[in-house]
């Protein structure tokens, strides 16, 4: 009696909990539930978002290794019934994958309207390979591992493409951006040449590039100035891997062709502050560049060829003011002069300062023009600031005294710039 009484919970669930369920298993386990009973059997199938990522094809590889995954995936797509709004693929084996299979999946999540795709491991030999993701709903494209061979177009078959995040991939051709509606773009890995013909609501850029392929060209930097004069909404902006030296190579750039009215976050990773040719120019084109800028974030690259006598510093101007600048903060500084010049400069000429946060990193035995850490205080409490409420964090984990972040207080406001 008590067994005739006994419900099956799980089953009577309502259609959008059970697709939760099923959502937050490995799609192995989730195709599995087809056999607890006939209500069951093709639960899975209108599920909304699928992940063949690697815990997938190990599973593929231990239950039988005849089994070919490109069949399976190709089954499960012809199977499912309804949209798929998010797909994820993590190919194995790059040697393993085929022109035809990568065409037809895509073809296959394009007419069911995919929204959001992750493809990692994928290799494009083939001309305009981004034809395989020409899907006129997809709204988020990352692109993981991938190597283009071929050149690199996002255009006409992206029209609702709005993120684009493309990681640790190689470019051994051209690659280009004319996409209206792109507000989030980030690219990391090996490129030869890039250019951004029309993104004008582009909110977000983050380029970071491990190196170019046979070095930066002589039209390189330049183009980068127009990739960055041409972006009217950008609101944040993070440039990594030393790229402040490459904007500058071979072109003296002293203002991008066109200010950035709505940039708020400006992080630059990897910026040699010695470089006074070459990186302190682009450092003050973009800070000049930027008159709304309220967050900027700077980590310091230290080269391993050490200047016996520091250059003059004649590159800090006094006219320049960020009146809208709020935080800053400063990681692996060392202590050095042209360190020194550039907080002197940012307190001097922010206003609206409320925050500035130095992080020094422990000083190698060849830097012997840096300050010690009480020098380095010593020197902050008389800089001048511009804003009466700026206050400043400092943090030396190599020295047990400032171990942890030592607050200076605010000075009484100065008016006047004065040099060290």
């Amino acid at each position: 009696m008590a067994c005739s009484d006994t419900k099956d919970v799980i089953s009577n669930l309502p259609t959008d909990v059970i697709e939760i369920i099923l959502g937050r298993l490995p799609i192995q386990e989730a195709v599995k539930t087809s056999i607890l009973s006939r209500k069951w059997l093709l639960n899975w199938s209108t599920l909304a978002q699928f992940v063949f990522d690697r815990q997938f094809f190990d599973f593929l590889n231990s239950r039988n290794s005849e089994c070919k995954s490109a069949r399976v995936l190709n089954e499960v797509l012809l199977i499912h019934n309804g949209p798929i709004l998010k797909f994820v693929l993590s190919i194995p084996d790059i040697r393993s994958q085929k022109k035809d299979d990568i065409s037809q999946w895509i073809g296959l999540l394009s007419r069911k309207g995919v929204k959001e795709l992750t493809v990692e491991n994928l290799v494009a030999l083939h001309r305009r390979p981004t034809h395989h993701f020409s899907c006129l709903q997809l709204t988020h494209l990352k692109l993981c591992s991938c190597k283009f061979y071929m050149p690199v177009i996002f255009s006409s078959g992206f029209q609702s493409l709005e993120t684009l995040v493309i990681e640790s991939s190689t470019f051994i051709d051209e690659f280009n951006i004319d996409s209206p509606s792109l507000k989030h773009f980030s690219l990391g890995g090996e490129l030869y040449y890039i250019r951004i013909a029309n993104a004008p609501n582009l909110r977000t850029l983050s380029m970071s590039f491990s190196s170019t392929l046979g070095g930066f060209p002589d039209f390189w930097s330049s183009n980068m100035i127009e990739v960055l004069g041409r972006l009217p909404k950008l609101e944040k902006l993070y440039l990594g891997d030393s790229l402040c030296e490459y904007l500058a190579m071979r072109v003296p750039i002293w203002r991008l062709p066109a200010a950035f009215g709505c940039l708020k976050d400006i992080t630059l990773a990897d910026v040699d502050i010695c470089n006074l040719r070459d990186e302190v120019p682009s450092l003050l084109c973009i800070i000049r560049s930027s008159p709304y800028l309220q967050n900027l974030e700077i980590s310091v690259y230290h080269s391993d060829i050490i200047l016996a006598v520091e250059p003059e510093l004649s590159l800090w101007e006094e006219d320049c003011m960020l009146f809208y600048l709020q935080t800053v903060k400063l990681i692996s500084m060392l202590g050095l002069r042209a360190e020194m010049k550039l907080i002197e400069f940012l307190l001097a000429c922010s206003p609206s300062l409320k925050k500035m946060s130095i992080e020094r990193k422990e000083v190698p035995a060849a830097y012997t023009a840096a300050l010690s850490g009480y020098k380095l205080i010593k020197r902050l409490v008389m800089f001048d600031r511009a804003s009466p409420h700026a206050e400043i964090t400092y943090s030396d984990p190599s020295q047990p005294m400032f171990s942890s972040y030592t607050e200076i207080y605010p000075m009484p406001f100065r008016k006047f710039y004065t040099s060290l």
